[in-house]
């Protein structure tokens, strides 16, 4: 796997582009959403 552009290196130790970054900021958003909608149907 080639290195990214020094403009694109994030100093991240696992995400080394920023779309990484970015889908893993994604998922993790995602996952809290699916977490409260699921847990506020649990507990009303």
């Amino acid at each position: 796997m080639t290195e990214p552009p020094d403009d694109e290196r994030t100093g991240l130790p696992g995400l080394r582009a920023w779309r990484q970054v970015y889908l893993c900021v994604l998922v993790v958003v995602a996952v809290w959403i699916g977490l409260l909608c699921a847990l506020s149907r649990l507990f009303p």
